[in-house]
């Protein structure tokens, strides 16, 4: 503290000071230009991860069939564990049973009394197209409805907002607000109704 009350040291002591300011300068520099390349790398490759849409081989890319006939919003479906069935239930409080791979009777005799027009619109629009690979709407209504099998609406108070089935086919669990409802598949009898929950049940599933 004595030396530095002399101003040749108080001097040279300041210019050692500043040498080491202007010295360390640089490397602050060079330390926020990594950090702003590194978080641009970081930001480019999450935007490149949330882009990129990495479709599974052999996915279905062409509508099928329309599950037609609830009366409202459709909450819940899943499908029969061979994967030849489906079940839909929703906010009119049924569940409907559905062959998704077979085409309603009904619908085949009304498309083939209007089958040549069908055809000659739809040879319009290919047409149109122009063969380039581009992505084209199909309108719900050219969408062929699947076969309704069966409804089930015993028990059913509330819409119902999740449903399940056991492997063998047998037997559907479905909830109605706080109640879970146990119906068999096959004569659409209800068999049980299970209580206790406060609150909506959102999930339900079958043990294997």
């Amino acid at each position: 503290n004595r030396l530095y009350d002399y101003p040749i040291l108080r001097i040279i002591i300041k210019k050692r000071l500043l040498r080491r300011t202007v010295c360390t300068l640089p490397s602050f520099r060079h330390l926020v230009k990594n950090l702003q390349t590194s978080s641009h790398t970081h930001t480019q490759n999450m935007n490149a991860k949330h882009s990129r849409t990495d479709v599974p081989p052999n996915t279905p890319s062409t509508p099928a069939a329309r599950l037609i006939g609830h009366e409202g919003p459709i909450h819940a479906v899943t499908f029969s564990s061979d994967g030849k069935y489906c079940l839909t239930a929703g906010y009119d409080r049924s569940v409907r049973l559905w062959n998704p791979t077979r085409i309603d009777p009904v619908h085949s005799i009304l498309s083939n009394n209007q089958q040549s027009s069908s055809v000659s619109l739809s040879s319009s629009i290919n047409r149109g197209g122009g063969g380039n690979g581009s992505t084209t709407t199909i309108p719900l209504d050219t969408i062929p409805p699947a076969l309704p099998i069966q409804s089930y609406t015993d028990g059913h108070t509330h819409p119902i907002s999740a449903i399940d089935i056991d492997t063998s086919s047998t037997t559907l669990l479905s909830a109605s607000n706080t109640t879970l409802i146990v119906t068999d598949v096959i004569t659409q009898k209800l068999k049980r109704r299970l209580g206790g929950h406060t609150g909506r049940i959102n999930s339900v599933a079958c043990s294997a």
